[in-house]
């Protein structure tokens, strides 16, 4: 019985206590890392939203830009547009560089090259009328791409249908 009796001194004052501190370090460990766990996702999806937010913003400022860069290509082709009216002699050119900002400003290379093309052709052709069209059709575009009714790839596609029916146009015409 003195066996017996002192096994159950040694478990009740070093067993269990140790057996207690075993079980809450296991969930103090558990704790810990759930802890880590949360604090892991919490920044994610701070990181996330940081990106999504300068993600945001960036699109605000392009299409500000992008606004800015249509305006200055309408504001050209009102100006020319008024001068052919007028019968006073007027260049392209001022269209031109305007256009050159798509690429410049609102990294639209492509569409800026194509728009370019369009209004040279235009000009080339004996008629006033194919110029105004042209640019008229460029403005239209330009402003359903800015105002969300038409992606840059519509505005492209369409712009390069219409300079390919001027110059089958122009080519009939023998110019």
């Amino acid at each position: 019985m003195d066996a017996l009796s002192s096994f159950l001194e040694i478990l009740k004052y070093v067993a269990l206590p140790l057996g207690i501190a075993l079980i809450t370090a296991r969930v103090t460990l558990r704790a810990g890392r759930q802890q880590i766990t949360a604090q892991a996702a919490e920044r994610i999806e701070n990181q996330r939203d940081e990106r999504e937010n300068r993600r945001a913003s960036l699109e605000i400022a392009s299409v500000s830009v992008r606004g800015e860069v249509i305006e200055s290509i309408s504001d050209c082709i009102d100006q020319y547009l008024a001068d052919i009216r007028n019968q006073k002699p007027s260049t392209t050119d001022a269209v031109t560089r305007s256009l050159f900002r798509l690429a410049s400003r609102c990294s639209a290379d492509h569409l800026s090259d194509t728009c370019r093309a369009y209004v040279e052709d235009a000009a080339r052709a004996p008629d006033p009328v194919h110029v105004e069209e042209a640019m008229r059709g460029i403005r239209s575009r330009l402003v359903g791409w800015h105002i969300g009714h038409l992606t840059i790839e519509d505005v492209e596609r369409l712009i390069s249908v219409e300079h390919e029916e001027l110059l089958e146009h122009l080519a009939a015409m023998g110019v």
